[in-house]
């Protein structure tokens, strides 16, 4: 709409006939050129996630409610900043489904977002509350954790009339007091968020939050089961058993907590579990926990299980099995991953084969 200040020129002169000169508001040049690049630099902003609350990222499922790790055992931990090494020229979030009705979301990521350095403050706050002690410096009887944060993005497909899917990937290189040999410790996760029609940003940058938290959870949980030790809090028999009182939409910290501990008495009772529970959402649960307790006795009886299970199942077992026994996770998704029908299998599976 044209501005009350941008009058159109009245003058009875006109230009001659043959004339290519056009009548225009003085000013009119300088003041489209200064609109367009308005218009630019807002189309630019709204394709970039330029904030990500960490606070945004908890609900019921993963906040913790105790102390599951006995973190007196053990010498306190210092968690180093962590170095950002992914590519941050890619989109942070991207599209999974290009298609009509499942097209999927893409955003950059601003320069004034530090994922790196948002990871390091979670996991600075998380790893207290799952009951390890966090020096705020480096010394004597203190053990040093650092991290690279080689990877990281959103992958994402819309729900015809239903909700917006986040399928996560991060890969973090771990080093101990530094002498010790480096690790790689990787992630993936589903989220979904139901959208109101204004814009997918906002459950965009949730999702990224709830990613982080979660990160620090399972790889806090995997680090401690890997280099540090300390003993679980958890009764393991008791914190299952109250599964069968449960809602089952309450069962996802529950089986949190068990993979946090990393008691191995869980595996048995967990891989019985995946027999009975009726859900794939359930199913995703358990099997992402015991992705975390890191068990190879269930190698096996995930791989047998690959076939029949439902595609987000599928999906947990390859993160399952890429954090267990990376050898077998990309025999899995050379012969079957690559191929399958779902597009975030196919994905995870060319995720672990690129870095296999």
């Amino acid at each position: 709409m044209m501005q009350g200040s941008e009058v159109l020129n009245c003058s009875s002169r006109r230009p001659a006939i043959g004339s290519t000169a056009t009548t225009r508001p003085p000013g009119g040049r300088a003041t489209a050129f200064a609109v367009l690049l308005v218009l630019i630099a807002s189309a630019l902003g709204a394709r970039e996630i330029k904030q990500v609350r960490i606070e945004l990222g908890f609900n019921e499922h993963n906040t913790l409610r105790a102390r599951l790790l006995d973190g007196a055992a053990i010498d306190s931990v210092y968690v180093a900043p962590i170095e950002s090494t992914f590519d941050k020229s890619q989109d942070i979030v991207r599209r999974l489904s290009t298609g009509a009705f499942t097209r999927g979301v893409k955003y950059e990521l601003s320069p004034a977002v530090d994922l790196a350095a948002l990871l390091t403050e979670t996991f600075r706050s998380e790893l207290p509350k799952m009951g390890l002690v966090v020096a705020d410096r480096p010394g004597e009887g203190v053990t040093t954790l650092q991290a690279s944060l080689d990877d990281i993005y959103l992958e994402t497909k819309q729900i015809p009339y239903g909700p917006v899917l986040f399928y996560g990937h991060l890969l973090l290189t771990v080093t101990i007091d530094e002498e010790a040999e480096p690790y790689t410790v990787g992630a993936h996760n589903l989220y979904q968020r139901y959208n109101a029609g204004f814009g997918r940003r906002d459950e965009a940058e949730e999702a990224l939050a709830r990613f982080l938290i979660d990160t620090a959870h399972e790889a806090g949980a995997i680090i401690n089961r890997r280099s540090l030790g300390a003993p679980s809090l958890v009764d393991v028999a008791a914190k299952l058993g109250s599964l069968g009182t449960r809602k089952l939409e309450d069962q996802e910290i529950v089986l949190r907590e068990v993979a946090i501990a990393g008691d191995d008495a869980a595996v048995t009772p967990l891989l019985g579990m995946l027999e009975t529970l009726k859900h794939e959402h359930d199913r995703s649960n358990v099997i992402n926990a015991l992705a975390v307790l890191g068990s190879d006795e269930v190698v096996e009886p995930l791989l047998a299980r690959f076939d029949g299970e439902d595609e987000d199942c599928r999906l947990y077992i390859l993160r399952a099995l890429s954090e267990i026994d990376p050898e077998q996770a990309s025999k899995l998704a050379q012969s079957k991953g690559v191929n399958d029908k779902d597009k975030a299998v196919r994905s995870l599976s060319q995720w672990i084969l690129d870095r296999s």
